[in-house]
């Protein structure tokens, strides 16, 4: 069964060793977390990031409402980390691609 190493693909026999050491079992152990990582509720900034497929810096950008004609985007923040709920991701581009709907503020940017 080809398993993404790396960004290449390797054919392991179960229970062999890969290059790198990790058995068949491992890898596949591993990538069931990252896959349980994208049914995720609460997501970080770079989960959001990758959801929304965008930077960072414009998720950022977006969090502090400088996106002219966009509502800000909602987050909770613990200390230094911003958390972001999938839900709020996806009701915030839903807000984004119907903007007739009177519940949306929109943010205005003044420098």
């Amino acid at each position: 069964m080809p398993i993404l190493l790396s960004r290449l693909r390797y054919s392991i026999p179960a229970g062999a060793a890969n290059p790198n050491g990790m058995t068949s079992e491992l890898i596949e152990e591993q990538s069931a977390v990252a896959g349980s990582a994208q049914r995720r509720t609460i997501l970080n900034m770079n989960e959001a990031s990758a959801f929304l497929r965008c930077s960072r810096s414009h998720l950022s950008n977006a969090i502090r409402g400088k996106l002219l004609g966009t509502p800000r985007l909602p987050c909770v923040r613990i200390g230094r980390r911003v958390l972001f709920r999938r839900e709020a991701l996806e009701e915030w581009v839903r807000r984004i691609q119907n903007p007739d709907d009177s519940s949306s503020h929109v943010a205005v940017y003044h420098p």
